[in-house]
């Protein structure tokens, strides 16, 4: 079956563009890339096993020069693809991206032609409707808006003291109250009238469940702790033993290493898989570069160390002290976003 041409486009686009960012002449730089292609689908046709054979004869020779993966012509370099096809494939490229620019600015007025008489009519539609609203509404706004507010008011001093997800449990228990007088007085009790009661009753003790939860999810919290007080939150069941230590490892859960010799949490690991709603310091699993960095902007962290990547294919690590406790933070991006997060004592 017939490769799809869009694929293959995208797969020389995608090898003209690490020609120019990886030096071919460093075997290291070749191993990294290889490595990084092996994990990720970069490619989407059968290029991938030809640049991936080059690669390969590229680290076992330092006298080897490839042919060419486009024109297989040999011009004397160790890079997979020639300059002559390079400059070919990323001058297409930009080509069709200002095509496609162009076609949409034609597009963009076509409809806004089109569409300027829809919106005129929608815009008189809005305005009557509102000065019917207007007519009809008189002096009942006032208190309308005067018992919102007072109700808001409330609800937002409730969540201050107690929380969003307990003051959500709150209502929807409320509601299943009154579900439940509901079913008592009727004479013809029926399962739907039950689920009525049921349904907001269980919502409720999970929203009040997840509550609890979410006060102890930044994990900082837990470095340094007793293993008994780790034992209040993980089940002490599925920690394994190892040489040193006993660790948590449970799939969609942060791992947890607890030293034998102190009894103390010693290493967290929050990975990729991870709950969303665990964070560490503050940051969370797919937090943005810039929503990270503004939490680590603060005199508690000290950065010591960072590996950057300036081609953008391997991950960049940034490793920090923190003030004031004996611990080292490692975060760790994949792109623009929270890869992994990583605690341990210094």
């Amino acid at each position: 079956m017939p490769e799809d041409r869009n694929n293959i486009k995208s797969d020389l686009i995608t090898i003209a563009k690490l020609n120019k960012q990886i030096d071919f002449n460093n075997v290291d730089s070749i191993r990294k890339l290889m490595l990084v292609l092996n994990k990720k689908e970069y490619f989407k046709s059968s290029l991938k096993t030809k640049y991936i054979s080059i690669l390969d004869k590229l680290c076992k020779s330092d006298d080897y020069t490839p042919e060419c993966i486009v024109c297989k012509k040999t011009y004397g370099g160790r890079k997979p693809l020639c300059p002559d096809c390079e400059k070919t494939i990323i001058t297409k490229s930009l080509s069709q991206s200002e095509n496609y620019a162009a076609q949409k600015v034609v597009n963009d007025k076509k409809n806004e032609k089109c569409n300027k008489q829809t919106f005129n009519e929608q815009k008189n539609i809005k305005d009557n409707k509102e000065q019917s609203i207007e007519r009809n509404a008189g002096g009942d706004n006032k208190k309308r808006i005067g018992i919102l507010a007072g109700i808001l008011f409330f609800v937002v001093a409730i969540i201050k003291v107690i929380g969003l997800w307990k003051t959500l449990g709150v209502g929807i228990l409320g509601l299943s109250i009154y579900q439940g007088i509901l079913y008592f007085k009727s004479e013809d009790k029926t399962k739907r009238q039950v689920l009525k009661v049921l349904i907001p009753l269980i919502c409720a003790i999970m929203l009040f469940s997840i509550g609890k939860v979410n006060r102890s999810m930044d994990m900082i919290d837990l470095m340094g702790a007793d293993e008994e007080v780790v034992y209040k939150y993980y089940d002490k069941d599925l920690f394994k033993s190892r040489i040193n230590n006993v660790v948590y490892n449970v799939e969609g859960e942060p791992l947890i290493s607890i030293k034998n010799s102190t009894g103390k949490v010693d290493l967290i690991y929050v990975g990729e898989n991870v709950k969303s709603n665990v964070s560490v310091c503050g940051i969370h699993i797919g937090d943005s570069r810039e929503k990270a960095f503004k939490v680590l902007e603060d005199d508690r962290y000290i950065l010591v160390d960072s590996s950057v990547d300036p081609s953008g294919v391997l991950n960049d690590v940034y490793t920090y002290i923190m003030k004031g406790n004996p611990y080292k933070l490692m975060v760790t991006f994949d792109g623009q976003n929270v890869w992994c997060l990583t605690l341990m004592s210094n």
